[in-house]
């Protein structure tokens, strides 16, 4: 495996495709579908079991994609649009890295982004009168557009400097006072700080390089839950079993929502159990990624505590949806995609099973 390249995987993918010919439908026969035929069907599919093992080993986030595209191809009769999407996942993993070279790689551009970023920076704020900067130069905007260029390259959507940064106003025809710029310019500061001493770069956060979660002081296991209440039927079947966990494991401490109480300052509340806690187990469903709540509030600093505290994400998928082009993709799922909980609801034994080796996935940490 070590000697395959990804270039010669998409040469051979090329290949194959220009080997694709259409098939004429017989005298007499009206067809609704075009039929496509493989010059050597064999050698097509040592190529796609080559890819797919190249995929996993590198990038295991597009494997399940890749994988799709070819049953595509197959069940469609050899449409070569399916596997021209078979090779543009290859041909878009090429720039992407996949190991410690190519981060260190990665490392050295970041300078240089950095540098012309800076430079941009120190024009616009030459351009300063005293205590007061202009924000309604071209340069100020010429700065802060190559900035978001820059740092959407390196940091996911929901983490909070990045999503401050972009919500930055330059409008308006004044100027504002040197004190009221750092104060608002400090989620800039922050993200050019992360990307020199490279935390939470996209590039750097990768399934194997979730570590293991760091246990409080008192040397419990933290479990936080994150669901959308039109999942309540799959959460509360969660709580049961984590309930015998804590039962039987004085180390296991879990906090849901449920345990608020009259009174409380509920985002506070929540806000400090995601602070406390070292595992966050996620329910997700398309409700649970359209939650306006969830991706604003809760998912951020978990993300956040996962890369750099090692706080342990583990998604349980319980419905069909979009997991794939969230920013959870990364993360190992307790069960598949393709497979979640609503899939397999009629037989209760198994998804038992799927609660279970969530459970036995929190004893390992203990």
């Amino acid at each position: 495996m070590s000697k395959v390249c990804i270039k010669d995987l998409i040469s051979q993918g090329n290949a194959i495709r220009s080997g694709v010919e259409y098939v004429p439908a017989p005298r007499n026969v009206i067809r609704t579908f075009s039929v496509y035929s493989l010059s050597d069907s064999g050698e097509y599919y040592r190529w796609k079991e080559l890819s797919i093992r190249y995929l996993r080993l590198y990038y295991p986030a597009e494997s399940e994609r890749f994988i799709k595209c070819s049953n595509e191809f197959e069940e469609n009769h050899h449409a070569p649009r399916y596997i021209s999407n078979m090779i543009g996942i290859l041909e878009a993993c090429e720039d992407i890295p996949s190991d410690e070279v190519a981060r260190l790689m990665d490392e050295e551009r970041i300078e240089e982004e950095i540098s012309k970023v800076q430079r941009l920076e120190e024009e616009y704020l030459s351009q300063s009168k005293g205590d007061m900067i202009n924000l309604s130069t071209p340069a100020f905007h010429e700065w802060h557009a190559e900035a978001c260029v820059i740092f959407d390259k390196w940091f996911y959507p929901t983490d909070e400097d990045w999503v401050a940064f972009q919500n930055i106003d330059g409008s308006g025809n004044g100027y504002v006072l040197k004190h009221e710029y750092d104060r608002v310019y400090s989620s800039y500061r922050k993200l050019l700080a992360r990307l020199k001493d490279g935390r939470n770069l996209k590039a750097m956060h990768r399934p194997a390089i979730n570590p293991s979660p760091n246990k409080t002081g008192n040397g419990k296991i933290r479990v936080f839950v994150s669901y959308s209440h039109a999942d309540k039927k799959w959460f509360e079947r969660l709580q049961r079993h984590l309930k015998v966990l804590s039962k039987y494991s004085e180390s296991v401490e879990c906090w849901e929502d449920t345990q608020l109480k009259g009174g409380d300052k509920w985002k506070m509340e929540i806000a400090k159990a995601i602070e406390k806690a070292n595992v966050a187990i996620l329910l997700v469903s398309t409700d649970f990624l359209a939650s306006d709540f969830i991706s604003s509030d809760e998912l951020p600093p978990l993300l956040r505590k996962a890369e750099e505290e090692g706080t342990r994400i583990l998604p349980l998928i319980v419905a069909p949806c979009s997991y794939g082009l969230s920013e959870l993709s990364d993360f190992q799922a307790i069960n598949s995609p393709d497979k979640t909980l609503a899939d397999i609801a009629a037989n209760d034994a198994a998804v038992e099973r799927v609660y279970l080796e969530l459970i036995k996935t929190i004893q390992t940490l203990i």
